[in-house]
């Protein structure tokens, strides 16, 4: 059930003046969340998407591109196939929200990764000084038959937050 977007959304070389705007870059998963995971330097990408084609008419920031999601734990929200926005440097508080991690020594049920795209949420306590911990990280899938991922706050050192999901194309 793959999603494939016809080669004319693709292009290897848009105008300067298009990226970001007409075009965002793709990478696959593996390259995003390998690639952004402790760089500012971004991976070259695999090619260019053409989002005016999909309707996106905004400009998007350096931080944003284009990754094809497989697998059905986020289904119906995202579909098994879908080509996805992203933005990497998730800042702020990320309770809720969908995001791409990774975690070492994680192998995903769906994808048999390191990387998983799932619906952050977290559970802190406060100390008489007001400062916070990590009580309990939970990473959730929107298709019940999935499993939650439960992260450790112990190994949340093996654990990172590559992306934020922004929308299905």
């Amino acid at each position: 059930n793959n999603i494939l977007i016809a080669d004319e959304y693709f292009t290897d070389f848009p105008e300067e003046s298009e990226k970001y705007t007409s075009y965002l870059p793709f990478y696959s998963l593996e390259i995003a969340a390998g690639g952004f995971a402790d760089s500012d330097i971004q991976p070259q990408p695999e090619s260019w998407v053409n989002i005016e084609k999909f309707g996106v008419l905004k400009s998007f920031s350096q931080e944003y591109f284009i990754s094809q999601v497989k697998g059905h734990s986020m289904e119906p929200l995202i579909p098994d196939g879908s080509y996805c926005i992203f933005k990497y440097g998730v800042s702020g508080s990320r309770t809720g929200r969908i995001v791409l991690a990774q975690k070492i020594g994680y192998e995903d049920p769906d994808t048999h990764a390191s990387f998983t795209i799932k619906r952050y949420e977290s559970v802190k306590t406060y100390n008489d000084s007001e400062q916070w911990t990590h009580t309990q990280i939970l990473l959730k899938p929107e298709n019940p038959k999935y499993p939650v991922l439960e992260i450790d706050p112990d190994s949340a050192g093996d654990f990172s937050i590559i992306a934020e999901f922004v929308q299905v194309l």
